[in-house]
């Protein structure tokens, strides 16, 4: 089993409250205030700038790596410093595995219905996932498994310690795994005992998640349409916090500097990992942000058979702690226990000759690329089965705008009660809620799906009322969305129940969209969640303001949802809440258009239209053939809604020949023309009704 003691780091963490890099002077400065901690040569360099307004700094005293107990002195006088929020050492962290035996048989106990098994089969009656699900596994990297190859998107490697990293750069877009072996003689970070062979351990993280499934072959994966996002944040002797807090950010799709933006955000995160400790200040920070974005984090508890409240990330609040069970539905002997632990699952027992069974590779230190297959155990293994389920929970056709409380909940509620009798028998005050149950947590979110609703609206020329009503599903009574001198609000809800406004916008090529927003409602747990097709955008709770903005997003032939949903799940705060938003708004973009007239359309005119809510102007309308025809245009002012204007074209040429020209013009329009020709006294009229969808 590795050790998760934080023996000692050479790196610190410092977030400052204003400046976000470290000048000269300021290394300087600091230099010289850490010299009056200790009597020896004290030395400093930057690392890198980590996080908002934080720095990475590697110190040594008299040329040697500082132990525990400076660096935890030396933070501890940094944070007192009035321009520092706060500073703490930069833990390395280890994969939480324990020794494998490949002499085990394959077997498949951790899905089924067995007594500490996941029960799985049921769940995938209801749902095998979706391919727009995406679990990010932030580990050692994965290699090119064959059950894998298919399932894995572009991700990004974020270990910066170029030793560590064992691939000869730094942060880059390749996130396979290059090996993590630890021999004697290799700088392993003072962990020399701890003598390994490279562990794939990403690789057989990524196999339980979502491994090809039903194709005849190899294993199956708990989410069998899954994409896994590959995140390398271990190498040889683990990784730094900073660097884990770095990859989780960016695998929930926020930006960290000098690296380019995910494109494929995860909805779940699976962080097998951990070390001694409390939740760092770093980690915190970032849960903060990504609950914000609606993903769900999955950590493990660890693997010291100790209590989970000194091991960290898994003692981190706002996320998801998993515990271990044998076969039996015992805890297993390495696993951590106490109040900190959310949910059991399997995570094997080598002493009962039950491991877990997933995606390996045969190579001692570097890759064989041979396909094969490996049983572990640890509360790594059980991470995965947490991280999967969770996936099919929030998946696109179940509950895909749920939180990680909710899903917790959800986990929690639908848990087999732990059985008596076994050598090492779990309860509620050591490992959880209970052994995870996917068939019931999937009955239970299918049946309390958070529904869509389309709204009705009705024009009027000067007031524009709009009607969203919930339906019966999850709500008590029915709840509406008004709209008032300032903004659109939901009514008060209470818990349990949620409401939805909805804006339907169909084949448009390109849109810029913005809107302000509010909530005011319990943080974590209520939340006004906004999604494009079914694809979350930013979930926003607490008691907080903000405008959202997006600028030319391409719209495909088959339309776009803009989906604002309300919600309380009834957790802690009783009460009712609300959310809010205002002006809402679809922006213009330039679209041309053009008809072609011939000597036969004499007196033929173009009538504008504007039907939509956002005044409409008409730019540079221009002939083909100005010798033959002329152009009258009336369309001088913008035209607001419902008001027309009259494009003119008259021909000016001999009615022995044959003449055709095109008018060409630009509208700011939104949408698409909607053109009709008519026979009216004689003159062929285009009326041309131009679409806007400016809210608000």
């Amino acid at each position: 089993m590795l050790s998760l003691e934080a023996k000692t780091t050479d790196r610190m963490i410092i977030k400052y409250k204003e400046s976000k890099t470290l000048s000269s002077n300021a290394i300087t400065s600091l230099t010289y205030r850490m010299k009056q901690t200790t009597a020896s040569p004290i030395a400093i360099k930057t690392i890198k700038t980590n996080l908002s307004h934080a720095n990475i700094i590697k110190i040594s005293i008299a040329g040697k790596k500082p132990n525990l107990s400076q660096m935890k002195s030396l933070a501890k006088e940094l944070t007192a410093r009035s321009d520092v929020e706060y500073a703490e050492p930069d833990y390395i962290m280890k994969p939480l595995r324990v020794p494998d035996d490949s002499d085990y048989l394959l077997q498949h106990w951790h899905y089924r219905d067995s007594s500490g098994g996941a029960n799985l089969e049921g769940a995938w009656d209801i749902t095998v996932g979706s391919d727009s699900d995406v679990i990010a596994v932030i580990d050692t990297g994965v290699l090119p498994h064959t059950e894998l190859i298919s399932k894995t998107l572009s991700g990004y490697d974020f270990i910066t310690d170029i030793e560590m990293a064992n691939d000869d750069d730094g942060r880059d877009n390749n996130a396979t795994d290059s090996g993590d072996w630890c021999y004697d003689g290799d700088a392993c970070y003072d962990n020399a005992d701890d003598f390994t062979h490279s562990s794939w351990h990403g690789t057989h993280v990524a196999g339980t998640i979502a491994a090809q499934s039903n194709n005849n072959e190899g294993m199956t994966g708990i989410n069998w349409n899954a994409k896994i996002l590959p995140i390398r944040v271990l190498g040889k002797g683990g990784g730094y916090v900073s660097d884990i807090a770095d990859a989780m950010l960016w695998a929930a799709g926020i930006h960290v500097d000098g690296v380019a933006d995910n494109q494929n955000p995860a909805k779940v995160l699976n962080l097998s990992l951990g070390g001694d400790g409390s939740c760092s200040q770093t980690y915190m920070d970032a849960i903060k942000q990504i609950n914000a974005t609606g993903a769900i984090i999955v950590i493990a508890s660890g693997n010291s058979n100790t209590n989970a409240s000194n091991s960290n990330p898994g003692n981190c609040p706002n996320i998801i702690t998993v515990g271990a069970v044998s076969e039996d539905g015992s805890r297993a002997n390495y696993s951590n226990y106490g109040t900190t632990i959310d949910i059991s699952a399997p995570g094997g027992d080598e002493n009962k000759d039950t491991l877990i069974y997933s995606t390996l590779d045969s190579g001692k230190t570097t890759p064989n690329y041979d396909n094969s297959y490996m049983h572990y155990e640890g509360t790594s293994m059980a991470t995965p089965h947490i991280a999967g389920i969770a996936s099919l929970i929030a998946s696109s056709d179940i509950l895909p705008y749920a939180t990680y409380a909710q899903v917790n909940y959800i986990l929690q509620e639908t848990a087999r009660s732990f059985p008596t009798g076994t050598d090492n028998d779990c309860n509620t005050n050591i490992c959880g809620a209970g052994i995870v149950d996917a068939t019931a947590a999937l009955e239970y979110a299918s049946s309390h799906k958070l529904a869509k609703y389309s709204d009705k609206v009705y024009q009027e020329k000067d007031k524009y009322i709009y009607t969203f009503e919930t339906q019966e599903d999850k709500v008590d009574s029915a709840s509406s969305w008004f709209i008032n001198q300032e903004m659109l609000t939901s009514n008060l809800i209470d818990d349990e129940q949620n409401t939805s406004y909805e804006i339907k916008l169909n084949n448009i090529d390109l849109y810029d969209i913005s809107f302000r927003w509010g909530v005011d409602s319990e943080e974590s747990f209520d939340y006004l969640i906004f999604t494009a097709s079914g694809k979350t955008i930013f979930a926003k709770s607490g008691e907080e303001v903000g405008t959202y903005e997006a600028s030319q997003v391409l719209v495909a032939d088959s339309g776009l949802d803009l989906d604002w949903t309300y919600m309380k799940d009834g957790a802690l705060k009783e009460g009712e809440d609300f959310a809010w938003i205002d002006d809402v708004k679809i922006a213009t973009y330039t679209k041309e258009s053009s008809f072609s007239f011939s000597k036969n359309d004499i007196g033929k005119i173009i009538i504008i239209t504007n039907s939509g809510f956002e005044p409409l102007s008409i730019q540079n309308p221009s002939l083909s053939d100005a010798t033959n025809f002329t152009l009258e245009n009336e369309c001088i002012e913008a035209l607001n809604f419902q008001e027309s204007c009259i494009l003119r074209v008259k021909y000016i040429g001999s009615f022995n020949e044959k003449h055709t020209t095109q008018l060409d013009y630009t509208t700011n329009d939104t949408q698409a023309h909607y053109v009709e020709k008519f026979f009216n006294n004689g003159v062929f009229n285009y009326n041309v009704s131009i679409i806007n969808y400016l809210l608000f």
